[in-house]
């Protein structure tokens, strides 16, 4: 499916054209990178030789090339550059990439290598629009911004510039480590430059509030943040601020007053957390407090008038505080209400499945 036709007389060569089909692009990197790239088509090249250089323009035709990280596919490709080499210089002039969702452009990259082959010089600027991310099927997002590739000699690659959330949903607990965790996630560039030494330098935010559903938790989230250090040992700062919205317990929700997930350089997964919630339930005024870290919360629970914790869960969870829950239920209801706080979506509904039922059982 390869056809590679060169016009001209030896030793002069004048122009080339060829037609590569995908499936020898993604074997060649299966073989170089141990990464695949599922996808189809094929992709046009046609180039021109000038004493040492040669001009050249690479396009897909009727391609679809699958982009695991972003659940997101190339559908169009354009780039038209130059290349000398017999200095191991690359200019290209224009690109264009556009996704199912999105593009990606740049203008004026430039890159170098030595005999080796290895980069000595990159200079790849790259502007993002609306490009759809969707992490895990919980997380689904649209990303524009600018960003910037660089390397000089003797120093590693450097990745910066800003990043700004357009749009988004997310179906997974934030409070939770794997909430953490993926909404992190789309930040990390591609796998297949994980062995590659590069620094982090992307400040990353909201446009519009990301709106956040589980179970549990219902509420708006506006980011600011500092994405740093290096991508092997990457380090965030900044804030993830719920805006209102509802903690939903089995009797009655209660309403959010405040809800900060404060993010610390070298604790990327264990943010501090600040959370305060308020509602009334019958005739008692219950507010929940949230403070300390991800990973070592301390959860405190007051009413007016005065009720004990056990009884302000028992009220949560059933609407009575008639008399107090027996025997060991209420550690098992207080651990709950942690797990629901802090556990995944699908710990909540499990858990909530089990506290209904186990519920059903006790009498006051």
């Amino acid at each position: 499916k390869t056809v590679f036709r060169v016009t001209g007389h030896y030793p002069s060569y004048t122009s080339f054209d060829a037609r590569l089909s995908y499936s020898l692009l993604r074997s060649l990197m299966r073989e170089a990178f141990d990464y695949d790239i599922p996808g189809e088509g094929n992709i046009t090249c046609h180039g021109n030789f000038d004493n040492d250089t040669v001009s050249f323009t690479v396009a897909t035709a009727e391609s679809t090339v699958a982009v695991p990280e972003m659940y997101n596919f190339i559908s169009d490709m354009y780039a038209h550059g130059i290349y000398n080499y017999k200095t191991a210089d690359l200019e290209i002039t224009d690109l264009f990439l556009g996704l199912h969702k999105g593009t990606f452009q740049s203008k004026g990259i430039k890159a170098s290598w030595d005999k080796s082959f290895t980069p000595t010089y990159v200079y790849a600027p790259l502007n993002v629009k609306n490009c759809f991310l969707n992490v895990k099927k919980d997380f689904f997002v649209l990303v524009s911004g600018d960003i910037m590739l660089q390397k000089e000699l003797e120093k590693d690659f450097l990745l910066h510039g800003n990043i700004t959330l357009d749009k988004g949903q997310l179906k997974e607990n934030p409070l939770s480590l794997q909430g953490q965790k993926e909404v992190t996630q789309f930040m990390m560039p591609s796998d297949l430059f994980k062995k590659i030494p590069l620094e982090l330098s992307l400040n990353i935010g909201t446009k519009q509030p990301v709106y956040i559903e589980t179970p549990f938790l219902q509420s708006r989230a506006v980011l600011k943040s500092y994405l740093h250090n290096t991508l092997s040992s990457p380090s965030l700062s900044g804030k993830l601020s719920l805006k209102s919205g509802l903690l939903h317990f089995p009797y009655k929700p209660l309403a959010l007053l405040k809800a900060d997930i404060t993010f610390l350089p070298h604790e990327v997964y264990d943010p501090l957390v600040h959370i305060v919630a308020c509602s009334t339930i019958k005739k008692y005024t219950v507010t929940l407090t949230v403070t300390g870290s991800l990973q070592t919360p301390h959860i405190t629970l007051d009413a007016v008038p005065f009720l004990t914790e056990e009884q302000i869960v028992a009220l949560l969870f059933t609407g009575t505080v008639e008399e107090t829950l027996p025997g060991m239920v209420p550690v098992f209801v207080v651990h709950s209400l942690e797990t629901l706080l802090f556990g995944t979506t699908e710990h909540s509904k499990i858990k909530d499945s089990l506290l209904k039922d186990s519920l059903k059982k006790i009498r006051f």
